[in-house]
């Protein structure tokens, strides 16, 4: 169910017109039969599906291998020529470059050329590093949007998976060990953007959030508020670092300390020797008696603890080197710079 078809060298898509401006291209067509089907010059029909999707169809079954496509594959064609435009692209469905590619949305500003596939039906990783590449050759970029769960992803290959849930198609972002979820129009927009990324990218926002806990003192027996997190999010990845954890990035903890406001009722946060662990850490202390507070016990705050500060900062390569140590390889979207 193609949505595209030509009138001479004009492209017409069949959600681009009205009810009542489809009618009449239909009315018209019968008349003159100008209309044929981009993919083999066959002429034209137009249709409307029991869901109400507008759609061209040969009005007679050739040679034409064009495969059927579902009503779930053309809603994601409009919806990525949708966003494309909305970006500032130029965008086709159904394009095809002699017998070397077809590409179900062709994206095109300027030089940079997109082909967005959607790939409703199962497809082995070889035939997707296959077409890959042969888009590659052409100089246009591949982006799959793929409804299987397992499919082939490098830094040469962005794809997410897609799935309809609660009305909207979702697109599951494969970023490491988590998959990043964002409605298919923001994965789109963000990846025409720029802002989709493979690998931890440098020098964009994050956001950081402190949360204070409550936990009883060992020594004197004391509840006693502590710096219980410092959850950072950069993209896709969520993570939470203890005050240990900046030890040996003490540039990083004076950012962080800036920004505890004077009320929170922390003791004294500085470097204390353990005996349990034979080390001097970075470490909360009891605001009664500053006991070293083990980073071991920590967690046991976390059930009552609250965000007191939250603030952004730019990932330059201090911090990226903390978040690297937990971050594992996948693709994300990002905010802007």
């Amino acid at each position: 169910m193609p949505l595209r078809c030509l009138d001479g060298q004009t492209s017409i898509h069949a959600f681009d017109l009205t009810p009542e401006a489809w009618k009449a291209l239909a009315d018209d067509n019968r008349r003159r039969r100008h209309l044929v089907m981009p993919c083999c010059a066959a002429a034209v029909t137009l249709r409307t599906s029991r869901r109400g999707t507008q759609h061209f169809a040969h009005k007679v079954i050739g040679a034409c291998t064009t495969a059927p496509e579902t009503e779930e594959h053309l809603r994601l064609k409009r919806i990525a020529v949708e966003v494309a435009r909305e970006h500032g692209w130029e965008a086709e469905t159904e394009v095809s470059h002699g017998v070397h590619w077809r590409a179900d949305v062709l994206a095109t500003k300027g030089d940079a050329k997109v082909a967005i596939e959607i790939q409703w039906s199962p497809q082995t990783d070889e035939e997707t590093r296959r077409r890959q590449a042969r888009y590659a050759a052409f100089g246009v970029r591949g982006l799959w949007l793929m409804r299987q769960r397992s499919f082939a992803c490098n830094s040469a290959l962005p794809a997410a998976r897609v799935c309809f849930e609660d009305g909207a198609f979702q697109a599951l972002v494969p970023a490491g060990c988590d998959d990043q979820r964002l409605d298919v129009r923001d994965f789109l927009g963000a990846a025409l953007a720029g802002r989709l990324h493979y690998g931890l990218p440098l020098n964009l926002p994050a956001k950081i959030a402190l949360n204070v806990g409550a936990l009883f003192c060992w020594k004197c027996g004391a509840e006693t508020p502590i710096l219980s997190s410092v959850a950072i999010v950069y993209g896709p990845h969520r993570y939470r670092f203890s005050v240990a954890d900046f030890t040996d990035r003490p540039e990083l903890f004076a950012i962080v300390r800036r920004q505890l406001p004077e009320d929170a009722g922390l003791g004294i946060l500085k470097a204390r020797f353990s005996r349990t662990q034979e080390r001097s850490y970075l470490s909360n202390g009891c605001a009664h008696c500053d006991a070293l507070i083990g980073e071991f016990h920590e967690h046991e705050a976390w059930d009552s603890e609250r965000a007191v500060a939250s603030f952004a900062i730019i990932v330059d390569e201090a911090w990226h080197g903390m978040i690297a140590a937990r971050a594992s390889d996948g693709w994300g979207v990002y905010a802007e710079a």
